[in-house]
């Protein structure tokens, strides 16, 4: 038995000891499922992908498997990354967090396949706590995050407008999700937009709420939070 294992231990899988393989492969999967979970607690009552924060741990996985299998070769090196550059992402992200999420998840699994183990825990470590530190510091102080969905008569860029005016003015930060045009150039053309709204405190909604209900475009508006959805008719439903 302790022979097995002794061969099991110095058996190599191709060019890489199978127990170096086991090891980056784990310890990637832990950093990666440490920043899944801290992503998640960043999102905390709003509406995220979960397949996002799956997709964090297997972009892990996905670097450490890279760089087990370049090694110390150029030439393979050269062959995978030119591979990867022909393969088209058109995934959006909503907010530039996100993408600095997967470059984190991504640098803990290549610094794991590298073999540099220690650069990897350390610098998600670090990671994790800016994060943190920042979030408390800055993105905190009793905000809240919401999403906004509307409905506007018209097809034309002034409906959207009236309404960027609106959140220019009473909220903290906005961000267009999503934009959909329902029967354009016709008469019952209207507009569907998702936007993420951040207010300052949860008692900004109504004034919010009121200074949209005042923009004739609106057909209905729906802001969501955590638990709780409050839907605003418009002021003009023609």
């Amino acid at each position: 038995m302790d022979g097995f294992l002794t061969a099991m231990a110095t058996e190599t899988l191709g060019a890489v000891p199978l127990r170096q393989v086991a090891l980056s492969m784990l310890c990637a999967y832990l950093m990666g499922q440490g920043l899944s979970v801290l992503y998640a607690w960043m999102r905390r009552g709003q509406d995220y992908s979960r397949s996002f924060t799956q997709s964090l741990v297997l972009g892990g996985i996905v670097g450490a498997m890279i760089m087990l299998a370049i090694g110390n070769s150029l030439a393979r090196g050269v062959g995978i990354f030119g591979a990867l550059s022909l393969i088209r992402f058109r995934t959006n992200l909503r907010d530039p967090l996100d993408m600095i999420f997967i470059f984190a998840a991504f640098a803990a699994g290549i610094a794991a396949g590298a073999g540099n183990i220690a650069a990897g825990l350390v610098g998600s470590t670090i990671f994790a706590l800016v994060i943190l530190a920042t979030n408390v510091a800055g993105g905190a102080r009793g905000r809240v995050e919401a999403e906004l969905r509307l409905r506007l008569a018209g097809d034309g860029v002034e409906p959207e407008q009236a309404v960027l005016a609106v959140l220019r003015e009473k909220a903290a930060g906005f961000a267009l999700l999503k934009r959909r045009v329902v029967a354009p150039g016709k008469e019952k053309a209207e507009q569907r937009l998702a936007y993420r709204v951040v207010l300052g405190e949860a008692a900004d909604e109504e004034p919010l709420v009121r200074a949209l209900q005042a923009v004739p475009s609106v057909v209905e508006a729906t802001l969501g939070f955590e638990g709780s959805t409050a839907t605003v008719p418009g002021g003009d439903d023609d």
